[in-house]
């Protein structure tokens, strides 16, 4: 690879986002009709405390894709459009809280990770400290689901990573923390794994904390 040429192109991309950036910043008091027409946006993992992002066609295939610099890690995450929209239908419930570790299985230490019902009856939601009654898809079992996730009471620096049981992290979505900034939270959509278990992982990375997840929306095949 031509490391040379490939920054070139990267800090090409990034002068013109800054541009087209500008250009939304003139326009932008007369979306708010279009912004209410667009879905809950898609997460995607990068490395550690992403700090800047840069769009454009890397790989000539005619679909944009993305260089984010990662400042922690010391790297740049290319991440690829594989083109074509997900024939997905959103479905939006009222904020249902599904997790809750202050009220059951205590926090989640760095370096472990603990499975979770992204929707169930009472008596399999509350066992995850959600709500008494239970978060319930209203379609039946979905293929995703979009979530709130929140982290509590860190004990330092790290992050949690929300993505499908057996998946691995790196596939989902994520809330970078600190000790100092405490309740920090991060909304995304993470694909759900199918079946009578649990549908979603979540890991603890570097720290220690506790974790709050209210489920937002559901994704289903599309008609």
């Amino acid at each position: 690879m031509n490391y040379q040429k490939t920054l070139s192109r990267i800090i090409l991309i990034a002068r013109s986002t800054i541009a087209v950036f500008l250009v939304m910043w003139s326009i932008a008091p007369h979306m708010t009709e279009a912004n209410s027409l667009f879905k809950p946006t898609m997460h995607y993992d990068t490395g550690q405390w992403p700090s800047s992002v840069a769009i454009g066609d890397l790989n000539g295939d005619s679909y944009l894709d993305l260089a984010v610099a990662n400042k922690d890690s010391n790297n740049v995450s290319i991440l690829i459009n594989t083109g074509g929209p997900a024939k997905l239908l959103y479905t939006a419930v009222p904020p249902c809280r599904i997790v809750d570790t202050r009220k059951a299985g205590g926090t989640i230490d760095a370096s472990t990770q603990r499975d979770f019902h992204v929707f169930g009856s009472g008596s399999t939601i509350i066992a995850q400290g959600g709500n008494s009654v239970g978060c319930l898809a209203p379609m039946g079992e979905p293929l995703a689901a979009h979530i709130n996730m929140i982290a509590v009471n860190p004990s330092d620096k790290g992050n949690l990573q929300a993505f499908p049981v057996g998946a691995g992290a790196g596939a989902g979505l994520s809330v970078n923390y600190n000790a100092i900034d405490t309740n920090l939270a991060n909304a995304g959509t993470v694909k759900t794994v199918t079946g009578s278990g649990p549908n979603i992982t979540v890991a603890s990375n570097f720290s220690s904390a506790h974790t709050v997840i209210d489920v937002l929306g559901f994704y289903y095949p599309a008609p």
